[in-house]
C-alpha cells in the first residue's frame, strides 16, 4: 500500500459571531483542510495559519504542502515519515501533514491516534474537561456570553481579558458571582504589561482562578518570572511556547508554571508529545490548546491531550466558533468535555458538500 496523492482545500467559513481578543476581532475562519490518501483510505489535517501568531498564511501552507507532497508520495504509510516534512518554521502547515499521516497510519493499522503514544499497560483515557472561550466585551456583554455557554453544559470558562484592567477585573468578578460553581481561566493574549498584569491579578487572587495565558509579551520572558513571584495565581506561557527551544527557554528562566501546546504552533501530535514530555520532567503543568480551528484539528488536539498522563487540561472549544461543521465523526464536546471515538485514525471524515461549499480552491500536490 502506498501514498498516491495529497490534496490541499483553502476553507472560509463564517463564524457564529465575532470572535475578539485582545489583539482584534476576527469574523470568518480561514484555514486548509489536508488529505493524504493511498487508494481508498484518507487521512484528514488541518492548518489554521495566522501570521500574528505562527508567521504563515494560506498560500504559504499551500506552498509548504505541495512542496513536500513528492516527499510522502510512493511511500508506505507510516509514522517515520513525519521527520521528512517537519519544519518548525512552518508551524501550521507541517500539523496538518503530521495530523493527515496519524490519521491514515491508524485508519490503515486499524489504531486509534491516541494509541500510538499510551504507556503500556496505562489505562485509556476517553475524554477530557473542557474550557469554552468567552471573548472580550462589555459587562453585560460577558455575562450575557457566559451564560449561555454554562446553560449548554460548560463547566469551565476561559475568559479573554487583556483590553481595559479595570474593566477586565469587573468582568471576572461579575462572573464569579454569578457562576460560584463554575471554574475559570484567563488569557491575556499579550494584552498587559508588567505593572498592570501585576495589579490585575492581586486583585483576582480571590476568585478562584485557574491560572492566566501569557499576560506579558512572549518576549518578556524576564518579566515573566518576576510576575510568578509576585502574584499566586499560575502562569501559562502560550505564544512564548512555539517549539521544543522555546519550551527550554522558558524553563532556564523560570518564566511560568505551566505551558500551553497547540498542535499549530509546534507542527503537529509527534512533536506535541515530545514536549510534553520534556514539559512533566520539568515539573510544569501542561494545557493542550487551539486556535480557531475545524473538528478535524480539534480532534487532533483531544487525541494529544488523553495521550499523555502530564497533560492536565483542555482548551479546545475552536470548532464552536465555527458557523456550520464541516466533519462527520470525530470528537464531540459535550456538557464540558471532549470525547472521542475508539475508531481507526483520527476517527472523522470530512463531508464533500462542505468542502465544496467553503473550498475556495482545491488542489493536489
Amino acid at each position: 500500500m502506498r501514498i498516491t496523492s495529497v490534496e490541499v482545500h483553502v476553507l472560509k467559513v463564517p463564524l457564529v459571531k465575532p470572535f475578539i481578543i485582545s489583539a482584534g476581532t476576527q469574523n470568518d475562519y480561514h484555514g486548509v483542510l489536508v488529505k493524504v490518501s493511498t487508494g481508498e483510505v484518507h487521512g484528514w489535517g488541518e492548518a489554521s495559519p495566522s501570521k500574528r501568531v505562527t508567521g504563515e498564511t494560506e498560500a504559504s501552507v499551500v506552498k509548504f504542502v505541495r512542496r513536500m507532497a513528492p516527499r510522502l508520495k510512493g511511500r508506505s504509510p507510516s509514522l517515520e515519515l513525519i521527520p521528512s516534512i517537519f519544519d518548525p518554521r512552518n508551524g501550521a502547515a507541517t500539523a496538518a501533514l503530521d495530523m493527515a499521516i496519524h490519521d491514515l497510519v491508524g485508519k490503515v493499522e486499524g489504531k486509534a491516534v491516541r494509541d500510538f503514544y499510551l504507556p503500556r499497560g496505562r489505562p485509556m483515557r476517553s475524554s477530557i474537561e473542557t474550557s469554552i472561550t468567552v471573548s472580550v466585551g462589555d459587562l453585560e456583554t460577558t455575562l450575557e456570553h457566559a451564560g449561555a455557554l454554562v446553560e449548554k453544559g460548560a463547566t469551565t470558562l476561559k475568559v479573554k481579558i487583556g483590553t481595559d484592567p479595570a474593566l477586565d477585573i469587573d468582568r471576572i468578578k461579575a462572573l464569579r458571582r454569578a457562576f460560584p460553581k463554575v471554574k475559570m481561566r484567563l488569557d491575556g493574549n499579550q494584552g498587559y504589561d508588567e505593572d498592570q498584569a501585576t495589579c490585575v491579578l492581586r486583585e483576582l487572587e480571590p476568585e478562584g482562578i485557574q491560572f492566566i495565558e501569557q499576560p506579558l509579551d512572549k518576549r518578556s520572558l524576564g518579566a515573566m518570572a518576576r510576575l510568578r513571584k509576585k502574584v499566586g495565581i499560575p502562569i501559562m506561557a502560550d505564544e512564548a511556547l512555539t517549539d521544543y527551544r522555546s519550551l527550554e527557554t522558558i524553563i532556564k528562566k523560570g518564566a511560568a508554571d505551566m505551558i500551553n501546546i497547540k498542535l499549530m504552533k509546534v507542527g503537529g501530535i509527534r512533536e506535541g508529545i515530545r514536549i510534553a514530555r520534556r514539559a512533566v520532567g520539568a515539573g510544569l503543568g501542561i494545557m493542550v490548546g487551539c486556535m480557531i480551528e475545524t473538528r478535524v484539528a480539534i480532534t487532533a488536539g483531544t487525541h494529544l491531550a488523553l495521550a499523555e498522563d502530564g497533560i492536565q487540561y483542555a482548551d479546545l472549544d475552536g470548532h464552536l466558533d465555527l458557523r456550520e461543521d464541516v466533519v462527520t465523526d470525530g470528537v464531540i464536546t459535550r456538557l464540558g468535555r471532549n470525547r472521542i471515538p475508539g475508531s481507526p485514525g483520527l476517527g472523522l471524515d470530512v463531508t464533500e458538500n462542505a468542502l465544496k461549499r467553503y473550498s475556495s480552491r482545491s488542489l493536489e500536490g
